[in-house]
Parts: C-alpha cells; sequence; structure tokens
C-alpha cells in the first residue's frame, strides 16, 4: 500500500524520534509499502498543517495513498502501532481514526471530535492513573 506521513515540525526533531521514524519506515519497505514523507517546518502549527494540506493535495496526483498518517515531530513510531491502527481502521470501516495520548507527567488531557452534524464535541478525560505513558486511548 502507498503510505503519506505528514510532520509538521517545530525547529528540530530529537535524534531518538528520527531513529524511530527511520526503523518503522524500514520495517513498512521491508513488508512491501511505500511510503512518502511531507515536512513542514512553521512559525505556528495550524500554518504547518495547512502547508501540509495543500502539499498532501498537489502530491496525491502523483502518489495516491491509501493512507494518510498525521504524527508529531516529537513521538516515537512502531510498525506494530501502524498496524493496530489500519487494522481498527479496517475493522470498523472507518475513513478516519483519530487518537489522544497521556502526556508524560499529566493528569488530565482533552481531545475532540467533530459529529456528523459538523459540530464539536468535547471529550475530556480527567484521570488516568490506569493508563501508562504514551498510551493511545
Amino acid at each position: 500500500m502507498n503510505i503519506h506521513v505528514l510532520i509538521p515540525i517545530h525547529k528540530t526533531m530529537d535524534a531518538p524520534c528520527v531513529q524511530s521514524l527511520i526503523a518503522m519506515t524500514t520495517d513498512l519497505y521491508m513488508d512491501g509499502h511505500k511510503v512518502k514523507f511531507i515536512f513542514a517546518n512553521g512559525f505556528n502549527a495550524a500554518r504547518a498543517r495547512q502547508g501540509l494540506l495543500r502539499t498532501l493535495a498537489e502530491d496525491n496526483k502523483k502518489f495516491e495513498s491509501e493512507f494518510t498518517l498525521w504524527v508529531d515531530s516529537d513521538h516515537l513510531y512502531y510498525k506494530k502501532d501502524f498496524d493496530s491502527l489500519v487494522q481498527s481502521m479496517k475493522d470498523k470501516d472507518l475513513q478516519l481514526l483519530s487518537g489522544t495520548y497521556k502526556m508524560r507527567g499529566s493528569e488530565e488531557t482533552c481531545h475532540g471530535r467533530h459529529t456528523a452534524e459538523g459540530k464539536f464535541e468535547h471529550i475530556h478525560y480527567k484521570t488516568f492513573n490506569e493508563l501508562a505513558d504514551g498510551e493511545l486511548i
């Protein structure tokens, strides 16, 4: 399958993040997938993400992807996590899957979604004692 990976970067990427990204890409290539990365560096995240979408729309004419993966430049990446997300999408027949995660040292986070009616619905989690740092919810 063809996979686009979109990454907004603010200034730099830490070495462990780059190393895990290279390892994940190698694992995907070894399974026969084609991966194309699009990076954007901007003064704010919104502008970087808009630039990523414009570039994706143009690039998809040459490299049509079956999956587009949005990742942050400060995460560690693993093929098994990507496979798990893709399998969840296939099992539930989803076109879009979004996740949030527990931040190191944090006890709360906020995440939301757009409903079918177009309204934004906040999903708020206040305690995470049962979750490990970095675990998706």
